[in-house]
């Protein structure tokens, strides 16, 4: 029971809950994204984890795509190890940076000095990453590819500004949706759609308790299953779709947005779950758009890619409590654990980018939440 509608557990103001597991304490599923204590309620739709398996020559690549706020490099790296024997050159996780999902970080627990994972979420959490890539491998066939882009919005007036904006001045957004469309070479079907866009996945806001994947929920389901709203009706291309992340930084989302659904509801920017699902059916509107605009079907691709592993010295002093408290549980190394953290003792840690060529396409990967003006300019 929230008394004071606030989204947050605090016994302080009143709130309750069942004891279900009799444990005497409040061990709900944390939601990750927003402030502390925030426990889910109930499940608005699932969240999900997606591979993209590529193959081209000798080369193979998996695109692990999750519903999730972020995965350290310690577990992408468990990941990568209990698939080895798959012969995968390079598996990649892109998660969309959700605000709505479980608690894979730490952060977002009762407080600051307990940690919001679920150890034993997160082996199941592996678990489904490791079934789904060994199923994407098993089911890779001859395909075709095909490249589009659009400037979604599906707004005359306001174009991309309909569904995205970005809580800074200057503001400086990048407005493409890009596409690559996948379809079986021996009869033309869809077998995956792989999505580029940007936007934080937050249009839900931090007052509803509910686990749901946001706006990319209805993305994803509008291109597998197409759209029908107001006057539009379009049909979707029944593969799967897998969603990956742009750079979305200070803080490109919903902020100062205000949306003309496709319906003509307006939508007075109140971030709640109907208007992430609506944001998501029109950017599902201009990827269908995308792919229907998208270059002819293409027999080969030329996939390359270059990676390194990198080090990051952590001189966040709230990160050092975290990490001292056992809140962030990854590799740390080049200090000493028995002195201070501090100028001169303060501690690394290992990640990793890289560029990739997926044909036509150019793909660059970093951890965090990188600005889009170091890509697109926009600042002296």
């Amino acid at each position: 029971l929230d008394v004071d509608a606030d989204g947050e557990y605090d016994y302080h103001d009143g709130d309750q809950y069942d004891d279900a597991n009799g444990n005497r304490r409040f061990d709900g599923v944390w939601i990750a994204g927003y402030g502390n204590p925030r426990p889910a309620n109930d499940i608005h739709d699932d969240i999900d984890t997606r591979v993209l398996a590529l193959r081209a020559g000798d080369r193979l690549l998996a695109v692990v795509s999750a519903d999730l706020v972020g995965m350290f490099y310690d577990d992408v790296e468990a990941l990568r190890a209990a698939t080895a024997d798959l012969g995968i050159d390079y598996l990649l996780v892109a998660c969309s940076h959700n605000h709505e999902g479980p608690d894979t970080i730490g952060l977002w627990g009762l407080d600051e000095a307990h940690s919001g994972v679920d150890t034993a979420y997160m082996e199941f959490l592996l678990g489904q990453m490791e079934a789904a890539v060994r199923d994407a491998v098993a089911d890779l066939r001859p395909a075709r590819v095909k490249y589009g882009r659009t400037q979604p919005g599906e707004s005359a007036t306001k174009g991309v500004n309909n569904i995205v904006g970005d809580g800074r001045d200057p503001v400086i957004i990048n407005p493409w949706l890009t596409v690559l469309g996948f379809e079986d070479a021996a009869d033309g079907s869809t077998i995956a759609t792989l999505v580029n866009w940007t936007g934080h996945a937050e249009y839900s806001d931090d007052k509803i308790n509910s686990i749901t994947a946001d706006y990319v929920h209805s993305l994803r389901q509008g291109i597998d299953e197409g759209v029908t709203e107001g006057a539009v009706d379009v049909p979707g291309v029944v593969g799967m779709t897998i969603f990956t992340q742009g750079a979305l930084g200070s803080q490109i989302g919903p902020h100062r947005v205000q949306t003309t659904g496709l319906d003509g509801t307006e939508w007075a920017g109140d971030e709640e779950i109907d208007w992430a699902q609506e944001v998501g059916r029109i950017l599902a509107v201009g990827a269908l758009r995308a792919l229907d605009e998208a270059t002819a079907p293409e027999d080969t691709l030329d996939l390359q890619w270059v990676r390194a592993k990198i080090e990051l010295i952590v001189e966040n002093y709230g990160y050092h409590a975290m990490l001292l408290n056992g809140i962030f549980e990854r590799e740390l190394h080049g200090y000493d654990p028995t002195f201070p953290l501090e100028l001169g003792n303060f501690p690394w840690l290992w990640t990793e980018v890289s560029w990739l060529k997926i044909g036509r396409a150019q793909v660059y990967t970093l951890g965090g939440e990188p600005c889009p003006e170091q890509f697109l300019g926009g600042y002296d």
